[in-house]
């Protein structure tokens, strides 16, 4: 799981379903599922990592040897995504700055 800097999002990946899920989080701390969709990786999603600003996620996806890359919106939903291919097939985790 990632959580945006502000506190306010968090996301988690889903390899199983290939799905990305997207959580809200409370000022008292409470997480609460915000979309149990809010996108399809469409290629089995390992790892996920945001910018130091928050304003994209980076999704690792095993299946596709593909990183993924969501904007941020303000209210947490994820923009369409772009992707990088050509990672090596034993890549297995994803660090962003």
């Amino acid at each position: 799981m990632v959580a945006t800097p502000n506190g306010r999002h968090a996301y988690v990946t889903n390899a199983g379903s290939d799905t990305i899920s997207r959580y809200a989080i409370e000022r008292s701390g409470r997480v609460t599922l915000a979309q149990a969709v809010a996108d399809t990786s469409r290629a089995g999603p390992i790892d996920a990592a945001l910018s130091a600003g928050g304003d994209q996620l980076f999704v690792l996806n095993s299946g596709s040897h593909t990183i993924s890359s969501f904007a941020v919106h303000r209210d947490g939903t994820l923009g369409a995504p772009s992707s990088v291919a050509g990672l090596p097939a034993g890549a297995n985790g994803l660090a962003a700055n």
